[in-house]
């Protein structure tokens, strides 16, 4: 190890070092302690006066017994007794699920997890009889931590991906992303990196969108978690420390010990046998602190390789020692088999409730028939005259019917066939409309970081984006909005590319706002031929841009739509000119040109109106152009391609099982 590693590691140990975290660990719980105790105080004397009140009475003691769940475990186990007499002498089952559902979490945390299979199970019967869904979803994720800490991750991912789409059903922000951090986990567990990371980063924008600091936390430690999977050690490095930071920054101090491991991890993994030792040191003795013994089983195993490594192979050994003890105690074959016995007794129980329902149907049914089979005796007569008449209508109607069914046979044939021939049609026009658009090999010559995200509403699209390769190496851009979308704004927007081309590669017109006005007034004429009086009245909204890479600057004109800058975090906005490109009120009056001089690490973002126009989110409002500003301005420091992964995630949650209500175009470049 090199001198500078020494120092750096020592500077870690100094900073992380046990003396130092009991102080912070002793100040926590001193700062904490007074506040805490008024709080228990105040429910006690709730719990004690509402006598004749027991809901208010559960309530106040479900508070209680939520503290010292995480601080005396063992009190804890004598205030859910109580907690279980009061929920069935409320006779509600809500009631009763949260004391088997809280009771169940208690034994995940002391790690008896067939116990806690067992009485989550129980509590996951209770709320699906009465249609609780919060309760649904808190069991099934629950259920999902069981399986995943006894690694059957077959099973956990089955329980993630329902919990997920129950917290969907509910709608409540937070739950979704607390859903989408436990799903990512899952992803992460069987090697699926890059789509565990799509979920994280979703459950980060939920958690910041709505002030939700501990999930904040859980996300950045799992996104670098999956950077440090991936080798981007440098990223990982970030979001590790920004997850340590707001862990100090809330005083979680028991939640530190995950962050210290973590960057221990990640030190081993890059071979910094100093820094990761001084980590794994700290997340040991927080880890103790607060007795938690998964973290330290991994803790020892990873202390066992940093000591192979320094060739220290008694610390190795005894570090080993520790981790196989703790290993045993929770893994062995007794607790599997455990494991199995509740899901069987669990399935067991569910059949046999299924098979009694079953069985009082059948007895309602069977009376039922017996009346019915009376009434039949009485009106044997009248009811065989009936069923005669309504047989004769029957074969009637049976006979037309079939003809009928003949003839709309032959339809559905015929339509089924012209159908294709249509989605033939749109698919072939699709691939020429992608001919059109600007390539991926010009845009690279000219740019080494951007993208494009392109979502049509239908197969083809009134959106296009369009370039043009100008002398003295200036490239012309354009994104443009035509009017309408799929097969009238496809065929709309093939006019207006053609009309753009025309204007600069055939009449050679370089200046922004001449190309417009030549292009308006190709479209004008175009169009006056369709047949109305006044001649058509369509064309697009635009934004024109051509780069000066030489002179640095960016000469533009555009049609309603703007040009944003992004500069040190601050959004520039290149303002438009309100007017559409074709025919209106303001035809005749010639478009403006201006300039701007860009500096290296500007971001360029050019865009249509569909992504401000989406409805969505809770309320089912529009995105607006507000929400894009802050969202471009939030994952500008991002790579171009993760921008990219990040704005399309967060429009597909936002939009939800809505409608797509236009076409989607958004281009981003750095300079």
């Amino acid at each position: 190890m090199s001198i500078k590693n020494i120092l750096i590691s020592l500077l870690v140990w100094f900073c992380f070092c046990p003396t130092n975290l009991f102080s912070q660990v002793e100040w926590q719980k001193t700062n904490a302690q007074s506040a805490t105790q008024s709080k228990l105080d105040s429910l006690w004397v709730i719990y004690k006066n509402a006598t004749n009140i027991d809901t208010i009475r559960f309530k106040a003691l479900n508070e209680i017994f939520k503290h010292f769940r995480n601080t005396k475990p063992d009190s804890a186990f004598v205030l859910i007794e109580e907690l279980l007499v009061l929920a069935r002498k409320v006779n509600r089952a809500e009631y009763e699920g949260n004391a088997l559902l809280s009771l169940g979490i208690l034994y995940e945390q002391q790690s008896d997890y067939p116990k806690a299979l067992e009485y989550l199970l129980s509590a996951l019967q209770l709320f699906e009889k009465v249609k609780h869904k919060v309760g649904i979803y808190a069991c099934l994720a629950n259920i999902g931590f069981v399986y995943e800490n006894q690694k059957q991750f077959d099973k956990s991912m089955l329980y993630r991906q329902r919990a997920l789409k129950i917290s969907r059903e509910i709608g409540e922000p937070k739950i979704i992303g607390k859903a989408y951090n436990n799903l990512g986990s899952e992803y992460f567990n069987v090697g699926q990196h890059k789509k565990a990371l799509e979920n994280f980063l979703l459950a980060l924008s939920y958690a910041e969108k709505h002030g939700d600091k501990r999930e904040e936390i859980i996300s950045l430690n799992n996104i670098a978690n999956c950077y440090t999977a991936l080798s981007d050690y440098k990223t990982a490095k970030e979001y590790y420390l920004r997850s340590l930071h707001e862990r100090k920054k809330i005083g979680e101090m028991s939640m530190l010990g995950m962050a210290y491991f973590n960057l221990g991890e990640m030190y081993l993994r890059m071979n910094n046998l100093g820094l990761s030792k001084a980590y794994f040191d700290s997340a040991q003795f927080v880890s103790e602190s607060y007795n938690k013994r998964e973290l330290l089983s991994a803790i020892y195993e990873n202390m066992s390789n940093v000591c192979i490594k320094s060739k220290d192979y008694k610390g190795a050994y005894e570090y080993f020692v520790k981790y196989k003890s703790i290993q045993d105690s929770i893994y062995n074959r007794e607790n599997s088999i455990r494991l199995g016995e509740v899901k069987t007794k669990y399935e067991v129980e569910k059949r046999e409730t299924e098979l009694k329902l079953k069985s009082e149907k059948q007895e309602a049914i069977a009376k039922e028939k017996l009346q019915q089979e009376r009434m039949q005796r009485n009106y044997f007569l009248g009811g065989f005259v009936l069923v005669f008449i309504v047989a004769a209508i029957i074969f009637r109607s049976y006979r037309q019917k079939s003809k009928a069914n003949s003839i709309i046979l032959e339809q559905k044939n015929e339509i089924e066939s012209k159908h294709k021939e249509i989605t033939d049609s749109i698919n072939y026009a699709e691939r020429i409309q992608r001919s059109l658009l600007a390539s991926s090999e010009v845009l690279d010559s000219y740019f080494d970081y951007y993208f494009i995200v392109f979502e049509p509403k239908d197969v083809v699209s009134g959106d296009f984006y369009w370039v043009s390769q100008l002398t003295e190496g200036k490239l012309m851009l354009v994104v443009g909005d035509s009017t309408g979308h799929g097969v009238p704004g496809a065929i709309m927007s093939i006019v207006n590319i053609t009309s753009l081309e025309k204007s600069v590669e055939y009449q050679g017109i370089c200046e922004p706002a001449l190309v417009l006005d030549e292009t308006r007034s190709k479209i004008i004429n175009i169009l006056k031929r369709d047949g109305s009086s006044e001649g058509g009245r369509d064309g697009m909204d635009c934004s024109l841009a051509v780069f000066d890479f030489k002179n640095r600057n960016l000469i533009f004109a555009s049609a309603n739509n703007p040009i944003w800058i992004v500069r040190e975090k601050k959004v520039i906005e290149l303002l438009p000119d309100k007017m559409p490109l074709g025919k209106g009120e303001k035809d005749m009056i010639p478009f403006n040109q201006h300039f701007f001089s860009f500096l290296p690490g500007d971001s360029v973002y050019m865009f249509t109106d569909g992504i401000a126009d989406q409805f969505g989110g809770p309320q089912g409002k529009k995105f607006k152009y507000k929400q894009l500003k802050e969202m471009i301005v939030e994952v500008n420091n991002l790579p171009m391609k993760e921008q990219k992964r990040v704005i399309s995630a967060r429009l597909n949650a936002w939009r939800g099982n809505l409608e797509q209500v236009d076409d989607i175009t958004i281009l981003g470049l750095r300079c």
